[in-house]
């Protein structure tokens, strides 16, 4: 799946914004939450500077999960 999101990063980054590219982010966002320990962004640089600018976006910070412990 990263490799495959990788070679397509520029396309997805130059193409409006949609719920695809919400649940793309929130793949991306939920490796990072379970598998956080594995640096997936290390092999997929592309994919990895989407994700900084997609987390980066108002609205995807205003719905972050919320640590209340």
């Amino acid at each position: 799946m990263l490799k495959a999101l990788d070679k397509e990063a520029s396309d997805l980054a130059a193409s409006p914004f949609t719920v695809g590219h919400i649940a793309v982010g929130c793949a991306l966002s939920y490796l990072d939450f379970r598998f956080g320990h594995e640096d997936w962004r290390a092999d997929h640089a592309r994919i990895a500077g989407w994700h900084r600018e997609f987390a980066g976006r108002a609205s995807v910070r205003a719905t972050e999960p919320v640590d209340d412990s």
